[in-house]
């Protein structure tokens, strides 16, 4: 119910915008479809983590240090080549593509989990110790992560409350399978693993079918994806993101073993605890992304996942003997680390240019090394001496403390730095009359040239009968972007944008984008 009153209010805010752009009203039937929109994708997402943790030896399958080095290998060669190729290859991966290679890694990585589910019928058989059948859980897996990374695929140009409340959703979705399935055999387990992975194929085409949900390709946005005044942050913001993220993973990695030196097991009491907490989190988080900027949700996030991980530490001082408490708010953190790790895949998809499994395999490779950090600060530490139990939980604290303060340090300058570039380039503010006649005045030189750009494309249109859409691809033209960027930004094929292009020549006779700009620069003389 909270769910759908959320979207209400956000129907009855987007209906005030759009009358204010002449726009009509939505009914509570569109919101309702954006709403259902999101289900495909994120029961896909669901779906393919589940598959992907029943092949993976770090969250289910085997626990011997053999396999799980083998596995953490071939995961970062798969990765590194992934990288190699996507950058050799230089251009976006096209649909067609996409999607056959999508469903080939499906069907390999569930048959997978059928070979699995067949060898652990097997009495008396070993699975950790055999080759071939360490094979499958590498291969699975593999081809399980590339199915992974087609859902942040999918996810892309969707707006950052539409992305947040789809990985919350495929969140609880993974943690409610994982935990029904925690009782049962393998064989059962391997056997649903199969089948949850096949019914990715029917989500890719619910998703495919699916409308577009809060779409973010407006034509002209106030701010950037993430709320700042250009692009370049959002990047740079990013970028800091991760960087913290490999601190606080890296905190994570030396608290999951610790104090024992290996990972501690929760009771059934504290595995229901953390799925719950876990749960709880993940559904006010869907709630708060529907009302909140997605920034201060970043930050609510980041907080609450170093928050939760110092509860687990504090729990692990102070009833050592009982370390599984601690290790449920430690299990809840991770999962909601795991959840700002898909956050920012997507967003990172969502701003860059480059191919979108690119974006994804380089983030996941980063994540894949944090426990490198930890253990190395341990390991220096122990150059001096024996490493103490005190000395270990002050290394934890201060990962994240410093993830946590180069987040806020990063966000004070980049704030700093737009409210200094706002400084130097605004212009007088609006007079009374403007504001009476409702014309407002820019507040950057870049406003102030589009804007000075849109009158003389105006004045052009109106002399040589140029229709509206030509007017709107000549302006983004004469602004400087390429036609491949104009058709994206206005939904249209190139060949459309070319031929608006060649129709304004041979209205105006002119032949070149620098022929236009001094056209327009003559007439303003």
């Amino acid at each position: 119910m909270a769910l759908m009153h959320t979207f209400r209010f956000m129907r009855a805010r987007n209906d005030c915008a759009k009358k204010c752009n002449g726009e009509g009203p939505r009914t509570w039937q569109t919101s309702r479809t954006e709403l259902l929109s999101l289900l495909p994708c994120a029961f896909g997402l669901g779906l393919a983590r589940t598959g992907y943790a029943l092949l993976s030896p770090t969250d289910y399958a085997l626990s011997n240090s053999l396999t799980s080095n083998s596995f953490a290998t071939a995961r970062s060669i798969l990765l590194v080549a992934l990288i190699v190729l996507l950058c050799a290859h230089g251009k976006t991966l096209s649909k067609r593509f996409v999607n056959t290679f999508a469903h080939l890694s499906i069907a390999i990585s569930a048959a997978c989990l059928i070979g699995l589910c067949i060898c652990s019928g097997v009495p008396d058989l070993n699975l950790s110790s055999i080759l071939p059948i360490e094979a499958l859980y590498i291969v699975g897996a593999s081809f399980g992560l590339l199915s992974f990374f087609y859902w942040f695929r999918r996810m892309r140009n969707n707006s950052p409350a539409a992305i947040v409340v789809t990985i919350a959703v495929a969140r609880i979705l993974y943690e409610a399978a994982m935990f029904a399935q925690s009782p049962l055999t393998p064989t059962f387990s391997y056997a649903l693993g199969a089948i949850v992975t096949l019914l990715q194929c029917a989500c890719i085409q619910a998703a495919r079918r699916a409308y577009k949900a809060f779409p973010t390709n407006d034509k002209k946005p106030d701010r950037t994806f993430l709320g700042f005044d250009s692009h370049i942050n959002d990047a740079k913001f990013l970028v800091l993101c991760v960087l913290a993220c490999v601190l606080l993973s890296s905190a994570h990695h030396l608290l999951r073993t610790w104090p024992v030196d290996a990972v501690t097991p929760l009771t059934e009491t504290t595995t229901l605890g953390a799925c719950l907490l876990t749960v709880l989190l993940l559904a006010g988080g869907a709630v708060a992304a529907l009302r909140f900027r997605p920034l201060t949700l970043l930050l609510v996030n980041w907080l609450t996942v170093s928050a939760l991980a110092s509860i687990g530490l504090l729990l692990y001082t102070a009833a050592p003997q009982d370390a599984s408490w601690g290790a449920m708010f430690v299990t809840a953190s991770n999962s909601l680390k795991n959840v700002l790790k898909w956050y920012l895949i997507v967003s990172f998809i969502s701003i860059g240019k480059r191919d979108p499994y690119l974006y994804a395999a380089v983030i996941w490779l980063i994540f894949l090394e944090p426990r490198v950090l930890g253990d190395g600060i341990v390991s220096l530490l122990g150059a001096f001496g024996p490493v103490s139990s005190n000395e270990t939980e002050a290394v934890i604290s201060f990962m994240l403390n410093a993830s946590s303060l180069l987040l806020l340090l990063g966000i004070g300058i980049l704030f700093a730095d737009e409210k200094r570039r706002a400084e130097s380039t605004r212009i007088a503010p609006t007079s009374l009359f403007g504001k009476i006649a409702g014309i407002e005045e820019p507040s950057s030189m870049a406003e102030v040239r589009e804007q000075a750009m849109t009158h003389s494309i105006e004045r052009l249109g109106k002399q040589f009968l140029l229709s509206e859409r030509e007017m709107e691809v000549i302006k983004l033209y004469a602004l400087g972007h390429t036609q491949s960027s104009i058709a994206e930004m206005l939904c249209i094929s190139k060949t459309t944008v070319h031929a608006h292009i060649r129709h304004t020549y041979e209205k105006t006779n002119l032949h070149s984008r620098q022929g236009i700009l001094d056209y327009l620069n003559d007439y303003d003389e």
